[in-house]
């Protein structure tokens, strides 16, 4: 799985090459501040320029039944 930019101004692209059933990004404090439960795809574009500077934790569920995590930073 692929997540770029990482640092991103806002914007991320997350790929991968099992199809994509869900992505969740949560703040710090485990609170989730974008849930997406219905991608169907391998790659999913996300728009977090709403979100403060800070490191977030992305969490994608892929059809597989894999899941991976990583960190996203947002650098505005």
């Amino acid at each position: 799985m692929n997540v770029y930019p990482n640092p991103s101004n806002g914007a991320v692209t997350v790929n991968a090459i099992h199809e994509i059933s869900s992505v969740e990004i949560f703040d710090l404090n485990g609170k989730v501040v974008f849930s997406n439960r219905n991608v169907e795809s391998t790659n999913q574009h996300i728009d977090l320029s709403n979100l403060p500077n800070s490191v977030y934790l992305l969490k994608v569920k892929l059809s597989s039944g894999d899941v991976t995590n990583s960190r996203i930073v947002i650098q505005k």
